[in-house]
């Protein structure tokens, strides 16, 4: 249910720059509760090395050498403005790249799913939308909703869990799975019952299915290990998908 290139770009550059603004001088050495081990900082250098990665994987159609990322700023007095704008600069040079590229034109990434220029935008889109929320969490604010939030979703269950498998060699709960957004009025089915994990929009004859529901924002947060599903797993075989998590 992949969206428009357009609407995935827009929201790369909106939550990099919300994400930018919580990095202070002051805030800079937060932890990340939700990225056990790191501190903002670490936060910022890893969503900033992803983007240019990324960038430079869709334009070349291949993986890059970790010396063709141009770093983040050393520690120092002013590190946390060079920080905010090494960061936006990535993002705006990774969303003009991929705003000239065709969606279906052949390029590298690392996902088990057709090899196109269309998989950056939503990936990177997500990526950074979780870890701005990781960083709004870090510096004491609430965590802003995920307007792409039913898409993020779906993405776990196209993009991300095919990844794991494929990477990790991690076998995903078997069995069939009724995935309801209670308010986005959007339901799925998911099927590991063959070999391969297939998600399906969710039909009539699925609704005798044990459930993982809530609300969009929330399963997103749960599927990402962010913070529990209010109200705990609706089925057996919910609690074993969100133990399986995200990568």
């Amino acid at each position: 249910m992949a969206l428009t290139t357009g609407r995935y770009l827009d929201s790369i550059t909106s939550d990099t720059a919300s994400l930018a603004a919580t990095i202070t001088d002051e805030t800079l050495d937060a932890d990340v509760p939700t990225c056990p081990g790191w501190t903002l900082r670490d936060l910022a250098h890893h969503l900033g090395e992803v983007q240019r990665w990324a960038r430079l994987a869709a334009v070349t159609g291949a993986p890059p050498q970790d010396d063709a990322i141009d770093p983040p700023p050393a520690p120092g007095p002013d590190e946390a403005r060079a920080l905010q704008e090494w960061l936006t600069s990535g993002a705006r040079a990774l969303v003009d790249t991929m705003r000239d590229l065709d969606p279906a034109a052949p390029t590298w990434h690392p996902f088990p799913v057709p090899r196109v220029a269309g998989v950056w935008p939503r990936r990177q889109a997500h990526e950074v939308a979780v870890h701005r929320w990781d960083a709004q969490r870090a510096v004491g604010e609430p965590g802003d909703a995920f307007p792409l939030a039913a898409d993020f979703v779906a993405e776990y269950f196209e993009v991300i869990v095919p990844r794991v498998i494929d990477r990790d060699g991690r076998t995903p709960p078997v069995g069939r799975l009724r995935v309801r957004l209670t308010d986005a009025g959007t339901e799925w089915a998911v099927d590991t019952t063959e070999r391969d994990v297939r998600f399906t929009a969710s039909a009539a004859a699925d609704v005798d299915l044990p459930e993982l529901t809530g609300s969009a924002d929330d399963v997103v947060l749960a599927l990402w290990r962010r913070q529990p599903l209010p109200g705990g797993p609706t089925s057996p075989l919910a609690e074993q998908w969100l133990e399986f998590g995200g990568n």
